[in-house]
């Protein structure tokens, strides 16, 4: 038998095209002969409504919605070029040689498997007997057990409900975001890019920047106790702790008070308290602790962990949405601890971890658990037994492979042991409570740098024992805003959007499917909205503000069931039944293209003020007024300009350079005369990109922009 192995990306089929030609004969036996090529991602795609013969040339408004392709057509990715000549040695390999079967390696989940669907499809390759080859690293001995092990593409249950579940994902994609920003756009004249992931991703972060700036901050104040035993306790009653409006008040009652010395105690309670190791990362919980520990935005940290996986063959497969790894990975666990001990920082840690340790975590459900494994196709994120090459790794790769061995080594260490006390004590007959802890045993903590600002309660303490007081005092009780956004806690958020549903069945539905959008794209998904200049970041540490363009977007569609999280759970179950077999895919696409039909009428009902702005792309921008005459800004997807610009009263405006200048560099430009120092932003006469500042000043009377390169 001879086979085409087309992997998903090069990297990947060159380290199986290496393990190929070590164990040649033994895989020619077992197999067959193989020839490689590889994709690069998706080098194929749907057409766009422009292409197909029926809607080609009408404008928007002339459309009749919605648009329904029958069949949905399919054609290579033209841009960037490189994209088409992967697609092109597909070709010419299945053209120029005879072939027995084809081997597909793309990633083995739903998107591999539709990475495979849309090019087979497109060069006609299903006459082909097609094997699946499922990677999980690309060390020598995985990638032998997965081409020893290779199941049939077309009748292999999970295959066949893993490329339905795309099917209609996509397909659902397709049509909610063609007929949905169409039909947006042309009835509020502003260019909307309606997503079915976007909208309720946005609108997360809309709710999150409205909650921050409509907070109102309150303080309360409480009677605090200080006792010569170096701890405190506050005022309370059954209800909780007594809350003062003023300082003023609490004062007035501790000088009812103050002459109190000693406080007995009428009731200690302590607990044991035991914290195991947090669960080995998924892809997006590294990419939250990345973007806490590193300012690594979510994307940053996804190359990291390809190229540790791809390119140094030290990670397992990095797109994973799972935290457990199978029995037969965890017979490797020797060998991947012994790969973690080459990091200076766990060489020491790893040596003392023994054969019952180890024989522990197997037998431990929280870390070892096939069925869970099972229902995702891969282990959690994991070191490879590569034994690693620092001086070959970046620092920030060193500081992504270092946090997934830490993980890994957590697993065999101690669970934390701590004790927390609450007492109670009377003090002139009023209660105070005072509540600590203090660590017994630091357990796997000693691999984190883990700080307590909890108070300690001597363990020597008991009912009746009379506590020394040093004095009271007045504690304010401050009332905090959310805590903003940023581009890792968003990743956390839309996997966690469960909390925004109420319905018990709905809310379980999205805690299985574990939140909205794949793990792979939830970083292109953010990077999309910060592109469309939907949100901005304003800080090093990757924070997320909603723009006046988002504000508009979300409050335009704030009645639609698209951005409403309910919505999203009740289509994830649907996905989720295709791809486990308890929905079957023609009812599932009935069900979507009812929802497009009805969503086409919801935008058709909607009572809105048609923008101004003749482009398609304008918005109001309530900031600042136009420095020349006060009158309002217009945002553009080319630029800013005052709404009195076109009649020429006045010629304000200015570039957006390719999206570089974001609403946050507006707001600086008009109030500070100039913005920060923005990447590539200049082109200069020998057509290279250079960082600058953009300025605003006076020429001749009118205002201009300039640039500063200091």
């Amino acid at each position: 038998m001879k086979y085409l192995f087309i992997a998903e990306k090069p990297d990947v089929m060159r380290s199986v095209q290496d393990t190929y030609q070590r164990h040649r004969a033994d895989i020619i036996s077992k197999v067959g002969e193989l020839d490689f090529t590889a994709l690069s991602g998706h080098v194929c795609r749907y057409l766009e409504p422009d292409e197909y013969p029926q809607w080609k040339g009408l404008k928007w408004a002339e459309v009749d919605l919605p648009m329904i392709p029958s069949p949905f057509c399919i054609t290579s990715v033209d841009k960037p070029e490189w994209k088409k000549k992967f697609l092109n040695g597909v070709k010419d390999a299945i053209r120029n040689t005879k072939y027995d079967g084809v081997i597909v390696a793309t990633d083995a989940d739903i998107e591999g498997n539709g990475i495979y669907y849309l090019v087979s499809e497109h060069l006609k390759l299903k006459k082909y007997k097609t094997l699946r080859f499922y990677e999980q690293s690309m060390t020598d001995q995985e990638i032998l057990n997965s081409l020893y092990n290779m199941t049939d593409f077309y009748r292999n249950p999970r295959d066949i409900r893993m490329t339905e579940a795309y099917l209609l994902r996509s397909q659902a994609d397709w049509l909610i975001g063609m007929n949905g920003t169409r039909a947006l756009t042309v009835r509020t004249g502003d260019k909307f890019l309606l997503g079915r992931v976007k909208a309720p991703t946005l609108k997360i972060v809309h709710d999150n920047s409205v909650a921050i700036d409509n907070f109102k901050p309150h303080s309360d104040f409480l009677a605090r106790a200080i006792y010569l035993e170096d701890f405190t306790g506050i005022h309370c009653e059954k209800d909780g702790p007594v809350l003062f409006e003023t300082k003023e008040e609490v004062e007035d009652f501790i000088r009812k008070i103050g002459q109190a010395y000693t406080a007995t105690i009428t009731d200690i309670e302590r607990k044991a308290k035991k914290t195991p190791p947090p669960q080995l990362y998924k892809l997006s919980s590294i990419q939250v602790e990345a973007s806490s520990q590193f300012n690594y935005p979510p994307q940053r940290t996804q190359d990291l962990i390809q190229s540790l996986y791809e390119r140094h063959k030290l990670l397992s497969y990095p797109r994973t949405n799972c935290e457990y790894v199978s029995t037969q990975k965890a017979s490797m666990f020797p060998d991947l601890l012994a790969a973690a001990s080459h990091l200076p920082a766990l060489r020491d840690i790893v040596g003392m971890i023994t054969q019952a340790d180890i024989a522990r975590v197997k037998g431990n459900k929280r870390v070892v658990n096939d069925a869970e494994v099972q229902k995702e196709s891969h282990d959690a994120l994991l070191p490879t037994e590569k034994t690693p090459d620092l001086t070959k790794l970046t620092q920030d790769e060193i500081n992504i492979y270092e946090m997934v061995c830490r993980r890994l080594v957590a697993q065999f260490l101690a669970d934390l042991m701590e004790e927390k006390t609450v007492l109670f004590a009377d003090i002139e007959n009023l209660s105070f409570k005072s509540t600590g802890s203090y660590v017994t045993d630091k357990g796997w903590t000693v691999l984190y740098n883990r700080k307590s600002t909890a108070e300690t309660i001597p363990s020597d303490l008991n009912n009746g024992d009379i506590l020394s007081i040093l004095d009271f005092d007045a504690h304010e009780k401050k009332s905090t805003p959310p805590k903003r956004l940023t581009t890792g806690t968003l990743i956390a958020a839309m996997e966690n959007i469960a909390k925004f549903i109420n319905d018990p069945a709905l809310k379980q539905i999205m805690k299985d499917a574990k939140g909205i959008g794949q793990p792979s794209t939830r970083a292109k998904i953010t990077k999309d909205l910060l592109d469309a200049g939907y949100i901005e970041v304003k800080t090093k540490a990757e924070q997320l503000y909603i723009t006046d363009k988002g504000k508009r977007y979300v409050e335009t569609i704030q009645g639609f069931t698209i951005s409403d999280p309910v919505q999203t759970a009740q289509w994830e179950g649907v996905f989720q039944g295709v791809r486990s077999g308890t929905i079957s895919y023609p009812d599932a696409s009935k069900q979507i293209l009812e929802y497009v039909d009805n969503l086409v009428k919801e935008v058709a009902k909607l009572k809105v003020q048609k923008s101004s702005g003749n482009s398609h792309n304008s918005f109001n921008y309530s900031k600042h007024a136009c420095p020349y005459c006060g009158k309002k800004i217009a945002i553009f997807k080319w630029g800013y300009r005052c709404e009195d610009n076109r009649s020429g009263t006045c010629q304000f405006n200015v570039s957006s350079y390719d999206g570089k200048l974001k609403e946050g560099d507006l707001d600086a430009l008009l109030t500070k005369g100039t913005t920060r120092k923005i990447k590539n932003i200049c082109k200069g006469k020998d057509n290279k990109l250079y960082d600058a500042k953009v300025i605003l000043h006076k020429k001749g009377g009118k205002f201009a922009t300039g640039f500063d390169f200091k």
